[in-house]
């Protein structure tokens, strides 16, 4: 399960970096630097709290309706901390909580569909015949 969630945090980060400059974009800005910005922020929240939090919200949850809330919600915790922490203004926080949630139903999409391929799935496989 760990090499899944690993997988699934690098995909999300790489995902990531393309997908929400899309939500944040607007005629002055740069796409890019708006991905880079965002993605140097989240990557490290996606890998030392999403994996472990993912984790614990899988083992939880029975429905994938559930754990995409539980990851949700988390995403917008891990948010809120982040600022606290930094005593950002309104802006800042409003790009945090959008984003925050935004990589959690990422990270929660890209673990779901890796959980449903054939590769992952416990049946047998010829992959290690």
């Amino acid at each position: 399960m760990l090499n899944r969630k690993l997988e699934a945090a690098v995909l999300t980060v790489i995902l990531g970096f393309f997908v929400m400059p899309l939500v944040f974009t607007t005629w002055q800005s740069d796409y890019f630097t708006i991905g880079l910005v965002i993605s140097m922020y989240a990557a490290p929240f996606v890998f030392l709290g999403g994996i472990p939090i993912s984790s614990f919200i899988q083992k939880r949850a029975s429905r994938p309706l559930a754990a995409a809330v539980g990851h949700g919600v988390a995403g917008l915790i891990m948010s809120a901390v982040f600022g606290v922490v930094t005593q950002a203004s309104l802006d800042v926080w409003t790009l945090a909580l959008v984003s925050g949630v935004s990589y959690s139903l990422l990270f929660f999409g890209v673990d779901w569909v890796l959980t449903n391929t054939q590769f992952y799935k416990k049946s047998d496989s010829a992959v290690y015949k």
